[in-house]
């Protein structure tokens, strides 16, 4: 949310000078009725309360109309600001494709909608957040890879998983009403492989554990599906994020924020 922005001459809003509450009305409406929010009235100054749940028409208007008793026939003054709606709580989810052959991992290798759930403060930071359990991925067999003669199958030991383990906040001050989010995810490496040669010799490969951590954005809209437009290159990474309810909607309201004149 920003400052309300001016819509009249600023010489008139020096005539109307909102700090006396003796002299000077101000009424404030809020587009969209009480669905969209409500602002409380405390002398020159509201205090707007967002509504428990996203408005059907996002960003919310704020307007409020200033008097002043002292002057004969006295013009109104209007200011206006537009609020945007952020749901307080959220999930974000990766799925990630590993393509992997030959001594890298004899299959590819589909890990599946590891999660993260985070809120929002009332800074707008993020907070109280939850990793969800790491993913197993589901693994297709590639037994033959290109110019080798020898065959890779998973295993025996079980492929690393795929973990999320934070969120950020990306600007959120300034994303009117498009949020976006990094969530650091740690991504698995080579799985341990099993290599079998036409000459006999079968030997196990170890995997190459879990890396540190890496850094994906996630957003509204989501990437489409498996874009290779992600740091790795080598994978293929689809992230999603959504809102999910309130779990005290309809009985309590979202913080509200102070706006004065």
């Amino acid at each position: 949310m920003g400052r309300p922005s001016t819509t009249r001459d600023p010489l008139l809003n020096y005539l109307l000078k909102a700090t006396d509450p003796v002299n000077v009305n101000v009424t404030w409406r809020v587009e969209g009725g009480p669905e969209s929010g409500t602002v409380t009235p405390t002398g020159t100054t509201g205090i707007y309360t967002a509504p428990c749940k996203t408005p059907p028409v996002n960003p919310v208007y704020l307007t409020y109309f200033i008097r002043d008793s002292r002057i004969p026939f006295s013009p109104t003054a209007i200011q206006n600001a537009k609020v945007y709606i952020l749901p307080k709580y959220w999930v974000g989810e990766i799925d990630i494709l590993a393509k992997e052959c030959g001594m890298n991992g004899g299959g590819d290798y589909t890990y599946t909608n590891a999660s993260i759930t985070f809120a929002l403060d009332e800074n707008l930071g993020v907070t109280d957040v939850v990793p969800g359990a790491s993913v197993a991925p589901t693994i297709v067999l590639v037994p033959k890879c290109a110019n080798d003669a020898c065959s890779y199958s998973p295993g025996p030991a079980p492929p690393p998983r795929l973990f999320v383990s934070d969120a950020k906040a990306k600007g959120l001050s300034t994303s009117y009403g498009t949020p976006e989010f990094s969530i650091m995810v740690r991504v698995p490496l080579t799985p341990e492989v099993t290599e079998i040669c036409p000459n006999g010799d079968r030997r196990v490969i170890p995997g190459g554990g879990q890396s540190q951590p890496i850094e994906f954005s996630v957003g509204i809209p989501h990437a489409p599906n498996f874009s290779s437009n992600d740091p790795l290159g080598a994978l293929g990474v689809a992230t999603r994020l959504r809102a999910l309810p309130d779990p005290a909607c309809p009985d309590r309201q979202a913080s509200g924020r102070r706006w004065a004149p």
